[in-house]
């Protein structure tokens, strides 16, 4: 049977399962976006956002998030130094369904994290779940990196500031740290 050619696939366009005859699909039967799709493990029903995405609960907060989470640390210098096209990668997740968004502090200096701001302004930053994370340094100040209580409340800031919002919805701590016991970084 052999290894499917992925190029020749990638370099057909996506076809509905209705076109290609996949048995038992019928467009009558395919479900339009806002729909409740049961759960195939038995639990809450799943809302579909468009034919192609579905949202998945964010383990118990109730959150709901499509399955795919785009990562944008190639956002900036470390990849995509083209911010009007950086804007355009990050319009089409959100047209796709995708409504969770991971960065970093560090992901290019901040300037991922910047880049999102400006992709999510306008309103786009209500319909988002925004994930970003900290530990890295992000200066030669020996208190500018790690998991004390007091930079992660000082970079959490900073985040604030370049994503241009008032929340975040997941923060997450990049690295563990040896040298900061856990509950100061909990505190």
């Amino acid at each position: 049977r052999g290894v499917p050619d992925l190029r020749k696939r990638a370099a057909q366009p996506a076809e509905h399962p209705a076109q290609v005859g996949w048995p038992g699909v019928q467009p009558a039967s395919l479900p339009v976006p806002g729909a409740e799709l049961p759960d195939s493990d038995g639990g809450p029903p799943r809302t579909l956002v468009s034919a192609a995405m579905e949202y998945r609960t964010l383990g118990r907060t109730g959150v709901q998030v499509s399955p795919l989470c785009f990562g944008a640390m190639m956002l900036g210098a470390w990849g995509n130094t083209d911010l009007d096209e950086c804007l355009r990668i990050v319009d089409r997740v959100l047209d796709a369904g995708i409504n969770f968004i991971d960065t970093a502090d560090v992901y290019s200096g901040g300037e991922s994290e910047e880049i999102l701001g400006a992709a999510l302004a306008g309103g786009k930053r209500d319909n988002v779940v925004l994930a970003t994370k900290a530990h890295s340094p992000m200066g030669s100040d020996p208190n500018m990196r790690g998991n004390s209580r007091r930079w992660l409340i000082r970079e959490c800031e900073n985040s604030l500031r370049r994503l241009r919002t008032d929340w975040i919805d997941l923060y997450q701590i990049h690295r563990p740290d040896p040298s900061c016991d856990v509950y100061e970084t909990l505190g």
